[in-house]
């Protein structure tokens, strides 16, 4: 059942003279029915088609996609960017020999939000900046604006993370997952990590469906220690890095 829509009755016919079954069984074979209507398969599923290390002859963190799919920018362990990197040509370029600016860019007219302490600062273009707590006064970190400029992601401490709509009312709760960021506008990606107290003892990029909550592991098939996912502006391509300061791509398909 969705959006207030029913599901229409359903009739079974049993011809009992072939068929002997009884009044119970016909009402479990109804209910199996309806929940098996009502909870129907998710038809999008995010396959992982390879993983691939990005070599360097430095340690890089944080790794961010530029405006294309095969540039990487690589920062230092301090999160200031240090080179960026073509998968195509598989050549890496120090930050100094780039006409460019490594901080991030923000689209002309795009909408904006920051945390500023316990609430969120958001700036609309033309408009005064707004401050919400979709969750109340609490500390809020990781937040950010979806692909098409319609909903907020945010994690509050203490509680999770959750996608709201720009005035903050809440429309998603995705639980635990840690620097989350959009991977596009249907799919959130982030990270289930594990601490002893001192320092993470394991972690993996998952992916989260926002409308159905749909969890999937995008690294369980590999070993190690998978840290701060970002995608690709064409939401083709997830890099991540680990403890070592080795960082990876990861090639994905969204199936419909």
């Amino acid at each position: 059942m969705k959006g207030g829509q029913y599901l229409p009755a359903l009739h079974f016919i049993y011809p009992n003279n072939i068929f002997n079954i009884s009044p119970d069984m016909k009402r479990l074979i109804f209910l199996c029915s309806i929940i098996a209507l009502t909870f129907p398969a998710d038809a999008q599923s995010i396959r992982v088609k390879k993983i691939r290390q990005v070599r360097v002859e430095h340690d890089a963190y944080h790794p961010s996609f530029k405006d294309k799919s095969h540039l990487i920018l690589l920062s230092g362990r301090d999160q200031q960017p240090v080179s960026l990197y073509n998968t195509r040509t598989r050549r890496d370029k120090p930050v100094s020999e780039l006409q460019m600016e490594p901080g991030s860019n923000h689209a002309a007219g795009a909408i904006q939000a920051k945390v500023d302490g316990k609430k969120i600062e958001m700036t609309i273009p033309g408009k005064a900046p707004v401050k919400i707590a979709p969750v109340g006064e609490v500390f809020y970190i990781w937040v950010s604006v979806s692909p098409d400029q319609q909903r907020l992601l945010f994690t509050a401490a203490g509680k999770g993370t959750y996608v709201s709509d720009l005035d903050g009312n809440i429309m998603a709760d995705l639980g635990i997952l840690n620097a989350p960021s959009w991977l596009n506008n249907e799919w959130v990606l982030g990270m289930n990590d594990r601490d002893d107290g001192h320092q993470v003892i394991s972690s993996d990029v998952h992916a989260v469906h926002v409308e159905s909550g749909r969890r999937e592991n995008l690294t369980a098939e590999i070993q190690g220690i998978a840290l701060y996912p970002k995608a690709s502006t064409d939401a083709d391509r997830v890099a991540f890095h680990n403890l070592k300061g080795e960082v990876f791509t990861m090639k994905i398909k969204i199936k419909e």
